[in-house]
C-alpha cells in the first residue's frame, strides 16, 4: 500500500516561527531608527544654531549695531534682539533636544562678548556650538 501525501503550504509550526523571526528584526530596525532620528534631530539644532549666530554676526556688522542673543531653556528656544529691546520672534529647537548655555551679544565688530558654549543634548549624545571672542562659530560632537 502506497501513501501519497500531499504537501502544500507550510504548517502552523513553521509560520509561527517565520513571523517570530520578522517580528525580532523589526524590532531591531526600530531601535535603530529612533536612533537615527534622534541624531539628526541633535545634528539639525546645532546647524540651526550655528546658521543662526552666524546671522546675527553679520546682522552687528552689517548694522554697526550690538546684538543680544536669548536662550530660554525651559522652553528650548532661542532669539536675538537689538541691545536694549525685546526679542521678536524665538526660534525652536527640534523635539527632544536641550540647550544649556549663557547669554551673550556680538559687538558692532563682530566679536562675541562673552565668547561662550552652547551645549545641545539628547538621547543621542551631546553637541557643543563654540563662540570663540573672534566670533567665529564651530561645533564639537562630544558623544
Amino acid at each position: 500500500m502506497e501513501v501519497i501525501m500531499n504537501n502544500r503550504g507550510a504548517s502552523l509550526l513553521e509560520a509561527l516561527v517565520v513571523v517570530a523571526i520578522a517580528a525580532f528584526a523589526a524590532s531591531i530596525g526600530v531601535g535603530l531608527w529612533s536612533e537615527a532620528i534622534a541624531r539628526y534631530r541633535l545634528q539639525n539644532s546645532a546647524c540651526g544654531l550655528m546658521a543662526f549666530l552666524n546671522s546675527a554676526r553679520t546682522q552687528a556688522v552689517a548694522r554697526n549695531l550690538r546684538i543680544e542673543l536669548h536662550l530660554d531653556g525651559e522652553r528650548r528656544r532661542y532669539s536675538w534682539s537689538q541691545s536694549g529691546q525685546k526679542p521678536s520672534s524665538w526660534f525652536r529647537l527640534q523635539p527632544g533636544v536641550r540647550i544649556q548655555g549663557r547669554e551673550l551679544a556680538f559687538s558692532s565688530r563682530g566679536n562675541a562678548v562673552p565668547a561662550g558654549v552652547f551645549k545641545l543634548t539628547n538621547a543621542a549624545g551631546e553637541i557643543r556650538v563654540v563662540v570663540a571672542p573672534a566670533g567665529r562659530i564651530r561645533q564639537e560632537r562630544v558623544r
